[in-house]
């Protein structure tokens, strides 16, 4: 698949170009900047797909599985970027459920929540300053 194809597919799970459409080049650029920044953070979380950096015209290798995890996240990540995006019910569900079955497959643990009142940051810290106690 090509990264263009991608691009196109995520721009038009946000209803911002319509099928037999195409997207303005500016918008290509950007959503294809966000894919690859994207995609580089996920390798650094430990989703270790094998990216690199790629243009429009490349053939972007992600295991077919993985495809439309990536498609509605990159579809996620650029929407609050677009006033005329619409998340659809479909996009909101899902694309938070692959992408955690995309960090189940690579053995990314959830993020955990932390209370912070079971831990001295949510109380007063008055009396616990060692430099000046």
């Amino acid at each position: 698949m090509k990264a263009k194809l991608l691009v196109k597919d995520a721009a038009k799970d946000l209803s911002l170009v319509e099928s037999g459409e195409d997207l303005e080049a500016e918008d290509y650029s950007d959503i294809l900047r966000m894919l690859n920044a994207m995609m580089f953070s996920w390798e650094n979380d430990g989703i270790n797909m094998g990216w690199s950096e790629v243009g429009l015209e490349d053939e972007v290798y992600i295991p077919e599985n993985h495809v439309l995890g990536v498609r509605f996240a990159l579809a996620l990540m650029i929407a609050p970027q677009y006033s005329q995006a619409q998340i659809s019910p479909l996009l909101a569900a899902e694309g938070p459920r692959l992408y955690q079955k995309i960090r189940d497959y690579y053995g990314i643990p959830e993020e955990a929540e932390f209370d912070l009142t079971l831990t001295r940051l949510g109380w007063d810290t008055h009396g616990w300053n060692i430099i000046h106690d």
